[in-house]
C-alpha cells in the first residue's frame, strides 16, 4: 500500500477532534504548571531589585539574583520540575489511552467517549509505558557510545573540522534511535488493545512489528519531522512580526494554535502506524 495513500487518509475530521482532545489537557496542563512557577518567581522576585527592571537585566541574571536572594527558592524549582514532570508524563499516558482506544475500536471521537477510554486503559498503559522506559534507554546507550567515540577522536587529532561532521552525524543517529524507540512504544500500545495480552508480549510483539516495517515507519516519521519543521518556522517568522502589534492574548491564541495542529500532525501518524498493522506484512512492504 502507498505510504502517501495511508498519511492521506489521516486528514479527517475526527482526526482533528482527537487532537484537539489532547490539545485540551495540553493546555489545561500549560496553565497549572505556568501557575507553579509564577508562584514560585512572584514571591521569590520580591526581594530581588532586578526583577523589577527584568527587561534591562534580562532573565538569567534575574533568576540568579532571586536563587540568591531567596535560597530556598532553587530547591523548590527543582522540587516542582519533578512532579510536574512526573503530571506530565502521566498526562500523556491518560490522553494516549484515550484516543488510541478510540482509533482502534472506530469509535466515535466525542469527548466522554475519549474521556471514558483513557479511564478504562490508563492503567493498561501505564504498564506499557514502564516496560518501554527500557526501550528508551537503550537508545541512549549507542548515543552515549557514539559522544565517547567522537570525544576521545577530537582529543587526539584536535582537528576542529570534524566537530561539525559529527554533529552531523550523531543528529541524523539520533533522529533513526528516536523513530523507532517511539515507533516501538506506540505499536506497544497499538498491540496491548488489539491482542489483550500482557504488556511483555505487546512489546516484544511491537519491537518485531516496527523492524519488519522499517521503510514505512521511517516514512511516516519524516513526514512528521518535515511538516512540524515547516510548520515550526511558519511559526516562527509569523510571531516575529505578531509581537511587535499584537497584544500577549492573541499571541497565547496563536501559540495555542501552533500546538493543535501539531498534535494533529502527530494524530496523522498514529493512524498510519493503525494502517500498517490492519495490512498483510507482504502489502507494506
Amino acid at each position: 500500500m502507498n505510504i502517501l495513500r495511508i498519511i492521506g487518509r489521516g486528514f479527517t475530521l475526527r482526526s482533528i477532534k482527537l487532537a484537539a482532545y489532547a490539545w485540551f489537557y495540553n493546555m489545561l496542563l500549560s496553565f497549572i504548571i505556568y501557575f507553579g512557577f509564577y508562584m514560585v518567581f512572584s514571591i521569590s522576585a520580591g526581594r530581588s531589585m532586578i526583577a523589577e527592571k527584568i527587561e534591562m537585566y534580562g532573565l538569567f541574571t534575574t533568576m540568579l539574583d532571586i536563587f540568591n536572594n531567596f535560597p530556598g527558592s532553587f530547591t523548590l524549582l527543582v522540587s516542582i520540575c519533578f512532579y510536574f514532570a512526573i503530571l506530565y508524563l502521566m498526562t500523556s499516558v491518560f490522553i494516549s489511552a484515550g484516543i488510541f482506544s478510540v482509533m482502534l475500536e472506530e469509535e466515535k471521537a466525542t469527548f466522554f467517549t475519549l474521556l471514558s477510554a483513557s479511564i478504562d486503559n490508563f492503567f493498561k498503559f501505564l504498564k506499557v509505558f514502564l516496560i518501554n522506559v527500557v526501550n528508551f534507554a537503550l537508545a541512549l546507550i549507542p548515543m552515549a557510545f557514539l559522544v565517547f567515540v567522537f570525544w576521545m577522536t577530537l582529543e587526539r587529532t584536535l582537528d576542529e573540522s570534524l566537530f561539525g561532521i559529527f554533529l552531523v552525524i550523531l543528529f541524523v543517529i539520533a533522529m533513526i534511535l528516536l523513530v523507532f524507540s517511539v515507533a516501538i512504544y506506540d505499536y506497544s500500545r497499538i498491540i496491548r488493545l488489539k491482542d489483550g495480552r500482557n504488556f511483555f508480549f505487546s512489546f516484544r510483539e511491537g519491537v518485531r512489528f516496527v523492524f519488519r516495517n522499517k521503510k514505512n515507519i521511517l516514512f511516516l516519521f519524516l513526514f512528521y519531522f518535515i511538516s512540524t519543521g515547516v510548520l515550526y518556522i511558519i511559526f516562527k517568522l509569523f510571531m516575529s512580526v505578531a509581537e511587535d502589534f499584537l497584544g500577549m492574548i492573541f499571541v497565547f491564541i496563536l501559540y495555542q494554535g501552533f500546538v493543535l495542529i501539531r498534535y494533529f500532525l502527530k494524530i496523522i501518524i498514529i493512524n498510519g502506524e493503525f494502517e500498517l498493522i490492519r495490512i498483510p506484512y507482504s502489502e507494506s512492504q
